[in-house]
């Protein structure tokens, strides 16, 4: 998600799981790497299959 200063969402990324971590880098600072998994509750962590995943995708402003 790109928030404005105030608070205006300017953008956001659709995805099939929920992020945990986000990046930006690539050689132009501009790929968005976002690090997703399925989430049921703290007490499955560590449990059952890993559905771990990374989404990528570029973005219009890069990295500072």
């Amino acid at each position: 998600m790109r928030v404005a200063p105030g608070g205006t969402v300017l953008q956001q990324v659709a995805l099939e799981r929920p992020a945990f971590s986000v990046a930006l880098g690539g050689p132009h600072g501009t790929t968005l790497f976002m690090v997703a998994n399925e989430w049921n509750g703290v007490e499955q962590i560590g449990k059952g299959p890993r559905t771990g995943v990374v989404y990528l995708t570029e973005v219009e402003v890069p990295a500072a």
